[in-house]
């Protein structure tokens, strides 16, 4: 009787945690406009219309939207967050590890000048492939989160068709509206 009622509490409790976790508002890309005549717009992205983007501004005039025809934009970059700590511990935790079980798995060496335990190295080829592994990772996290740019100006319309679409996905209201 007590472990249904452990069960049944710990299953109300991820219930509940879960809609709570849902219930967040999802977040529109972080946007920098460059206008045509120089100015520059950042916020949010909340939606993407057939003819201007919905921006909700961070800029001096914080909280309040801003609606900027496409004919007014010149270039619009999305601001995205690096990986680079995210790339390093991947790297480090897939190269290590990988040494590591390679290391454990060659076994003691038996005889020769040079012996080594397979603890020996493990410990080596960890510390070898773990730093590989963070470089590569570094550089994988880096590069994951470039920012991208769209330059507008001088370009054809069917061009900016294909970008409106890539803007919509990253808007808090998805699709052209």
């Amino acid at each position: 009787m007590r472990k249904s009622k452990i069960a049944a509490s710990t299953l109300i409790f991820l219930v509940v945690f879960s809609s709570v976790s849902l219930a967040k508002e999802r977040q529109g890309a972080e946007v920098v406009i460059t206008k045509k005549d120089g100015i520059l717009v950042s916020g949010e992205l909340i939606a993407v219309k057939k003819n201007s983007l919905l921006i909700l501004s961070s800029g001096p005039e914080a909280g309040t939207d801003l609606t900027l025809a496409f004919d007014e934009i010149q270039k619009v970059r999305i601001v995205r967050k690096s990986h680079v700590w995210d790339g390093l511990a991947y790297g480090l935790l897939i190269g290590g590890g990988g040494g590591a079980v390679a290391g454990f798995a060659s076994g003691d060496d038996r005889s020769g000048f040079f012996m080594l335990t397979a603890s020996d190295k493990a410990m080596i080829l960890s510390a070898f492939f773990g730093s590989i592994g963070m470089i590569i990772g570094g550089i994988g996290g880096g590069l994951a989160g470039r920012d991208l740019s769209y330059s507008v100006g001088g370009k054809s319309d069917n061009w900016f068709q294909l970008r409106k679409g890539e803007l919509a996905e990253l808007a808090r209201v998805k699709g052209i509206q």
